[in-house]
């Protein structure tokens, strides 16, 4: 199951613009579901599709084989930029650290 984001990342894509929200009671017109969050996988497609941001999470080095990254590329004034962050203890931590921090350059 995909993870999803935190309250605090909800709180900022909102105020960056990102209104999508999930039902999981079957989008009945009384929706009862009291969790809206989306996941970190729809929210990393939201930021590529309307900001061209990409963010991903990747295992560390081979040093460092046990924690994880994130990964943002965009471009800024006609320039290709990475930022790169690291040591983290799983894939999804990583992910919504490197979410949040994308949310930021909006």
């Amino acid at each position: 199951e995909d993870t999803r984001i935190t309250f605090e990342t909800e709180k900022l894509s909102k105020d960056k613009g990102c209104n999508l929200q999930i039902c999981s009671c079957g989008g009945y017109s009384d929706c009862i579901c009291s969790d809206k969050r989306i996941s970190q996988s729809i929210l990393a497609k939201w930021l590529r599709e309307q900001h061209n941001i990409y963010v991903t999470s990747q295992i560390g080095n081979l040093d460092f084989i046990n924690t994880y990254h994130y990964e943002i590329r965009y471009i800024d004034k006609n320039k290709f930029m990475c930022k790169v962050n690291g040591n983290f203890k799983t894939y999804e931590e990583a992910l919504e650290i490197g979410l949040q921090e994308a949310l930021k350059l909006i």
